[in-house]
């Protein structure tokens, strides 16, 4: 009987300990809406000799509102708007990828480290229906990437971002 009794003793102690262990291994959450404001400011890419993305990205409540244009030989073209907004229910952030001839994507993202934005593009706010995957990695303050990937995964491109200002 003693011997039954101190095994389960020493199991309930071990079931103590083991929780113990991954309550102090427990991810702390994100503040997604803090690190968000790592895109606010203006971010050049360029895209080849000729042709410069800019991203102008301006505070909008605790969110942000971005205007995404091109120069391409010296002349300026409006390519989309991205408006964002975070969803408490589920802690992602939801945006709108307005272009000027009136198509539009949605999006859904979330950080997934304090440097590192993952989001798929999807069709009208579905999550089952992945269009494209984009992770944003902001390197440094002032540097950042952008990967593109398909909808499967796979790299298509990667872009990197300066902050002008």
């Amino acid at each position: 009987m003693k011997k039954i009794g101190l095994t389960m003793t020493i199991a309930v102690l071990l079931l103590i300990c083991a929780n113990g262990i991954l309550a102090q291994t427990a991810q702390t959450q994100l503040n997604q809406v803090e690190l968000i404001q790592q895109f606010l400011g203006t971010w050049n890419c360029d895209i080849n000799k000729d042709t410069v993305e800019v991203w102008e990205c301006i505070p909008y409540g605790k969110t942000h509102t971005t205007t995404v244009s091109q120069i391409i030989k010296g002349k300026k073209s409006d390519l989309y708007l991205n408006n964002a907004g975070f969803d408490k229910r589920d802690g992602k952030f939801k945006g709108l990828l307005l272009y000027p001839n009136g198509d539009y994507y949605t999006w859904i993202g979330l950080f997934t480290t304090d440097k590192k934005l993952s989001v798929d593009i999807v069709d009208n706010l579905n999550p089952e229906k992945v269009l494209a995957k984009y992770e944003f990695e902001f390197k440094t303050p002032t540097n950042r990437t952008m990967t593109q990937f398909t909808a499967d995964g796979v790299k298509v491109g990667e872009f990197k971002f300066i902050k002008v200002k």
